[in-house]
């Protein structure tokens, strides 16, 4: 499947930033915190929300109430679907009782291995008995209800499970890669045998963990194979390994639609909220992803060749290093008005003593950026002064 093949998908992007996300170890958020969060969540290109789990707190539910009721004051949050979600138990309806408030969305969790089912003391019959429950307490309340699987990992008991809960009506079924083992060809074949044995209606929904690092590629082959709901966190924050990161399923699904300056100013929030630590590497939003040092890149880079799929969005960067050419390092002095001879000398001072990066400086030319080691800068600067005042020194 293509990029184009991707932007044309019908796909419903959920962020799970604010639930999933702050299962992070070691992460917490204020009830303000998370409501400034969930603000810049909404001017991003997602459809759907996830607000948190009920009863986990009385934060938590202060924060949930809170951000229910604003969905009719602060106009980009109503045009969102915002979602909870509910362990299959009675005693978390008591919440809806008391409040009478409501969500978009509600999404009950669902064991579905024998594992998680033996420890939860669930069983099919009991599963179907409490999912009827629910969806006769939750009929006319909500825009959509909403089963996720837990654990459907190499899982084939789950199929039983996918079974009875299409026998009680439900349309969006979320599987969730719990343990985070599965591979893409084990997700392109368990989506195979769903539409065989399940060839109804149905909106398929994943929420692919990232503990072999396929978090991202199960989701694509996912999306390929006929899944159509998406869960993913600002940075790919989460349990362990966490999941698939939200900047990169809105990179490849609505590239054309996504604001750059938003994302990252999102991102930036989260990290300064949850004291998580920026990582430059970080696709399609580390600081230095589109960064060149090679002199092969650096050279079609001058040359106006594309190497990156940032440069619609960001100027390409070229960092005059050790393993830079020659031609990036004239480039800068031809920024700096330095004629070529001289520069030719100062390029085999330059190769002969830069050794290690330092604190950057930053010259802009209309196509490209360069970076510079800001120590080498100044020495090439004491060394320009040198020649400038032997130069104007009268001959004796």
């Amino acid at each position: 499947m293509s990029g184009i093949e991707l932007k044309n998908l019908q796909v419903i992007v959920m962020d799970a930033s604010l639930r999933e996300g702050l299962q992070t170890p070691g992460v917490a958020l204020t009830p303000l915190e998370k409501f400034l969060l969930l603000l810049k969540l909404s001017q991003l290109p997602i459809d759907m929300i996830e607000i948190g789990f009920i009863g986990q707190s009385v934060l938590d539910d202060l924060f949930i109430k809170n951000a229910i009721k604003s969905k009719n004051y602060v106009e980009c949050l109503g045009k969102k679907l915002l979602a909870l979600d509910i362990i299959l138990k009675e005693k978390y309806l008591d919440f809806f009782e008391r409040h009478q408030l409501f969500p978009d969305v509600v999404i009950i969790l669902v064991p579905a291995s024998p594992e998680f089912m033996k420890a939860t003391g669930f069983t099919a019959e009991i599963i179907y008995n409490k999912l009827d429950l629910f969806k006769s307490f939750f009929k006319n309340q909500l825009k959509e209800l909403h089963v996720a699987l837990v654990d459907i990992s190499n899982n084939p008991e789950a199929e039983e499970i996918i079974e009875l809960i299409i026998d009680l009506g439900f349309k969006h079924i979320w599987l969730a890669d719990t343990r985070g083992i599965l591979y893409p060809w084990d997700v392109g074949r368990f989506f195979e045998k769903l539409k065989v044995k399940f060839n109804r209606n149905i909106y398929w929904g994943v929420h692919f963990h990232n503990d072999l690092g396929l978090a991202l590629a199960n989701t694509l082959m996912a999306l390929k194979s006929g899944a159509s709901m998406v869960s993913a966190t600002i940075y790919g924050t989460g349990d362990r390994a966490g999941i698939v990161a939200l900047e990169e399923i809105l990179f490849h699904l609505r590239r054309d639609t996504l604001e750059y300056d938003s994302l990252k100013d999102v991102i930036k929030t989260y990290l300064k909220f949850t004291s998580i630590p920026e990582y430059p590497l970080k696709p399609f939003v580390g600081s230095i992803v589109n960064v060149h040092e090679s002199g092969i890149h650096v050279d079609l880079i001058k040359k106006g060749i594309s190497l990156s799929e940032l440069d619609g969005i960001s100027k390409p960067t070229i960092f005059v290093g050790p393993g830079s050419g020659k031609s990036a390092f004239m480039s800068i002095l031809e920024i700096l008005g330095v004629h070529e001879e001289l520069g030719s000398l100062l390029y085999e001072i330059f190769k002969n003593t830069i050794d290690k990066r330092r604190t950057l400086g930053l010259f802009e030319k209309e196509d490209f950026l360069f970076y510079w080691d800001k120590e080498q800068l100044e020495g090439l600067a004491e060394i320009l002064q040198k020649l400038q005042v032997k130069d104007s020194e009268p001959e004796a």
